[in-house]
This record gives structure tokens, sequence and C-alpha cells, in this order.
């Protein structure tokens, strides 16, 4: 399958929707086919209020991604060798393009918003294009759904999400995008969240080895149907 066609007939008809939109997916599809572990990224939407118009954030983060992504790529950089020690410094000396580029990134809402983020807004877009957003998250059939500050919203449009915890207490979902596997949700903040930079890093990379590796031999939870 070609994942940049495939994005691409999606985003033709949901762009009708919106005066502007975003083009979200995989910056490097290459890549992202490569990876272990195929992991999105969610995130609420982009911040560029003056906007007119689409925007390919694909393009972006594969040639030139603005600074913002910095601590993104140092939560990707962290997850692409979650089974080895990345000493806090060497993640941030990698470079953003590279580190991004075996990820996929999607904006729940694709029409462009400012710098605060209101809860209400982003999930009543959510639920408007509950449709087109598990159309767009099948395209990668992924292993693993980093929530980032939008894991309820996610829940809520994908429906039917099997809660649990890890054992540090932070909350992952299973949910069903598939007829052969399931596919795990992680609870978490948002990248501009106000807290070190690398207990958060480090915080998301300890729930991430734990759910990769309930993949290969998922077992039997207390089921918490919300």
């Amino acid at each position: 399958m070609n994942i940049r066609n495939t994005e691409d007939d999606v985003f033709n008809r949901w762009r009708r929707k919106d005066e502007s939109f975003v083009v979200d997916g995989a910056p490097n599809p290459t890549a992202f086919i490569a990876s272990r572990v195929k992991t999105v990224i969610v995130l609420k939407e982009v911040n560029a209020p003056k906007l007119r118009g689409d925007f390919d954030l694909r393009h972006q983060l594969e040639n030139d991604p603005d600074s913002w992504w910095r601590t993104v790529a140092n939560w990707c950089a962290a997850l692409s060798h979650f089974e080895e020690a990345q000493p806090w410094a060497k993640l941030q000396a990698l470079p953003i393009k590279a580190c991004l580029a075996p990820f996929v990134f999607m904006q729940l809402k694709k029409s462009v918003g400012g710098g605060l983020s209101d809860f209400d807004t982003i999930l009543k877009y959510a639920l408007r294009d509950a449709k087109e957003i598990r159309e767009q998250l099948s395209i990668y059939r992924p292993d693993v759904i980093v929530c980032a500050g939008v894991g309820q919203i996610l829940a809520s449009v994908l429906g039917g999400t099997v809660w649990h915890h890890t054992e540090r207490g932070t909350r992952f979902g299973e949910v069903s995008l598939h007829n052969d596997r399931p596919t795990y949700l992680i609870d978490y903040m948002h990248p501009s969240a106000r807290a070190m930079k690398n207990i958060v890093c480090f915080g998301l990379l300890d729930a991430y080895r734990e759910v990769v590796k309930k993949l290969a031999s998922p077992k039997d939870w207390d089921q918490n149907v919300r």
C-alpha cells in the first residue's frame, strides 16, 4: 500500500469541511514502514491562527521541522531505542528530522488553532470527524498510539476502550482497529506540559516499554470498559 496516496485520498474528502486544513501523517513513509513498532503520536491542533488554506505538516517535518518539535523528537528518539539506555544528553543532540522520521503524527483537529487548545472544542471537532480519524489511523495499522494530551478524547472517538494502568500508574488502553490484533493507547501529557523535559520523556519511555511487551503476548487483564 502506498501510504502517501492513501493519506491524500482521505484528506481530499476530509478537507471539504473546513476553510483551513492541516495535512499530516507520515513524514517519511519508508522509515515508518521499516520501524519495529508502528507508532502514531496524536496531538490536538496546529498553532497557526493566521493560516488560511492548507498546511502540509508532513512536508515541514520531513524537511525542516520547527524547533517546537524538539521535545517530541526526544520522545521519538527514546522510543525508537526502547530496549537501550539512552543518556538524556545524547537524545537532545540528535537531529529533529531524523528522530521524527519513523513515526506518524496526527492532529485531532485538522483546522488550525491558537496557542491554547480548548478541550471542548477539540472534542467537538474530533466527534464530528470520528469516521475520518478512524479511517486515517487505519492506514497505518499502528501497534501503539501515544495520546499527547488527548487520551480521553481519542478514546471517545474510537469507542470501546479497555483501560489499564502500567506498574507505575500510567494509563493505557486497548482498542480494536484491526481484526487480527489490538492497538494500545498510551494516555500521556502534551509535549508543552510544564514539567521537566527529561522526566516526561523517560516517563513515556517507561510506559512504552511495558506496553510493547504486550504486543507479542497479550494477557488477560481485569477489564474496565469506558
